[in-house]
């Protein structure tokens, strides 16, 4: 209701499918409190629509129209691959600090730090959706769009294939050592070993050598 004070034409769009399984079994009281909140706003006359589960295409042509991603987090995120959606289209995000948030929005974004369900924490988010939506073209807010959108523009699924192989190769190293080490106990234990005996002492022993070799702080590389 405060920020339709400030600005009467703002609407807000919902995308998410509130019979979704996994969302019933995790968040059911915040599911129906939300949907409660959906119906009285929307009798009181606010412009508040949740599409539910669109296609891609669908969803694309959201980001396009969108001025803000809001998203006061709960959730631990690992990366968050909506914050990246919002990076590729330009389109300001506005969350707190919660697990990779920091990392995945960080300084490209607005990050409010703390818990988003207190009110210290909704009353700077309120102020910063308003100074975006009265400033959005200015110098600053200008450049953290631009710096996001480059960001996003190097993460793609080849980079991230690239990422892996590169990584892959610089274990190899360590799992040729691990397994010269096998093959050196096998040669000197005298005992005859039976096939599927070879296999659960190559597994026993890597999974050894391995823990010893981090222990002795030698890393990965």
């Amino acid at each position: 209701p405060r920020l339709v004070a400030n600005h009467p034409h703002i609407s807000l769009h919902i995308f998410c499918d509130f019979e979704n399984n996994w969302l019933l079994q995790h968040y059911a009281q915040e599911v129906e409190e939300i949907k409660a909140m959906l119906q009285d706003y929307t009798r009181r006359g606010y412009n508040i629509i949740n599409f539910g589960w669109v296609s891609k295409q669908r969803l694309a042509e959201a980001w396009a129209e969108a001025d803000v991603w809001f998203y006061p987090c709960k959730f631990a995120e690992t990366f968050c691959l909506t914050a990246l959606e919002a990076a590729i289209t330009r389109t300001m995000v506005i969350t707190n600090d919660l697990a990779a948030l920091k990392d995945t929005v960080g300084d490209r974004g607005i990050v409010i730090p703390g818990d988003a369900t207190t009110e210290e924490w909704k009353e700077k988010a309120f102020v910063e959706v308003c100074n975006y939506l009265q400033n959005s073209k200015n110098l600053e807010y200008s450049k953290l769009n631009s710096k996001i959108y480059k960001w996003a523009c190097t993460h793609n699924w080849e980079d991230r294939a690239r990422d892996l192989l590169e990584y892959y190769v610089r274990l190899q190293p360590l799992e040729q050592y691990i397994d010269s080490r096998v093959q050196q106990m096998l040669e000197v234990n005298s005992t005859p070993i039976n096939v599927p005996d070879v296999g659960l002492m190559l597994t026993y022993n890597k999974n050894e050598l391995i823990s010893q070799h981090l222990m002795q702080g030698n890393g990965w590389e």
